[in-house]
């Protein structure tokens, strides 16, 4: 049985959205790993990148991970790298059910582009540039995605689909 839930998936495919309300249906501690980060920085992550530059940034997010995994009852949702550098993947699969919230690039953009939250690969970016973006990098990031042990449709997604099991698919889909 595993005492971590830990969700991956691109930017914007609603990690910390689905992971605060599966820890409040299960009555388990959520964490937000962009979050922990920033509030261990003292810092936003899109300055991090800024100040700093993405190679120290993945080091940093990297520690911070390994500090939060294996946490009892908690629901982890990673940034959308997160997985995608040194040997975090493995970590993640190792720690607990890790579920891979799965949207489609056109389904990202318009999340992306209408977001109010800044990121730093859409900071000043037009909506081209964030396509852009997103078809340079999701295949790339996509392999390291499909090893978790859940795949779920990130489209439309309810607490109900979760319970039910509707929105899960196959890892080849």
């Amino acid at each position: 049985m595993f005492s971590q839930i830990i969700l991956v998936g691109f930017a914007g495919a609603g990690k910390s959205t689905i992971g605060r309300k599966i820890a409040a249906r299960i009555g388990w501690s959520f964490i937000d790993l962009d979050v922990a980060i920033e509030e261990y920085y003292h810092m936003e992550i899109p300055c991090f990148f800024k100040k700093y530059g993405e190679e120290n940034f993945r080091m940093c997010e990297h520690e911070i991970l390994k500090q939060n995994l294996n946490k009892q009852n908690t629901v982890l949702a990673t940034g959308g790298g997160t997985p995608c550098f040194y040997n975090n993947m493995d970590l993640i699969i190792e720690s607990g059910l890790t579920i891979y919230i799965k949207m489609s690039p056109a389904s990202l953009l318009q999340r992306l582009a209408n977001s109010k939250k800044i990121r730093p690969f859409t900071q000043g970016k037009t909506p081209e540039e964030i396509k852009n973006y997103i078809d340079a990098t999701f295949l790339e990031r996509e392999s390291f995605y499909n090893k978790a042990h859940l795949h779920i449709k990130g489209e439309n997604i309810t607490m109900q689909h979760l319970i039910d099991n509707r929105y899960l698919v196959a890892p080849y889909e």
